[in-house]
C-alpha cells in the first residue's frame, strides 16, 4: 500500500470523481465571449426556383390538353371502358 501526502489546500478540497464536472464558475477574463455576425438571409436555390417552373409548365399542359381546369380539378371523371363496374377484363394471364 503506498501513501501520497498531499499538499494540505488540495486536502481540504471535496474529492471528485474523474467524471463529474468542475463547480468552478465561468470567467470571462479566461474565456470572453466571441460575438459573431448573425447569419445571413438564406440565399434562394436554383433548383426550388427551376422545380417550380417546371410545375407551372405541367399544370398548364394538363389545362391545354383538357384534362385539368384552371383550379387543378380533373374535368373528366369517367372511368376507361376496362375499369368500369362489371367490364369483362382480360390482363392476358
Amino acid at each position: 500500500m503506498f501513501l501520497i501526502a498531499l499538499p494540505a489546500e488540495l486536502a481540504s478540497q471535496p474529492q471528485t470523481s474523474p467524471n463529474s464536472r468542475s463547480v468552478k464558475e465561468y470567467n470571462r477574463s479566461e474565456m470572453p465571449t466571441i460575438h459573431t455576425t448573425r447569419p445571413s438571409e438564406p440565399k434562394t436555390d436554383p433548383h426550388l426556383q427551376a422545380a417550380g417552373e417546371r410545375v407551372k409548365a405541367a399544370a398548364e399542359e394538363l389545362e391545354r390538353l383538357g384534362i385539368a381546369d384552371k383550379s387543378g380539378k380533373r374535368v373528366r371523371t369517367d372511368l376507361p371502358s376496362d375499369m368500369r363496374e362489371g367490364a369483362d377484363r382480360d390482363f392476358g394471364g
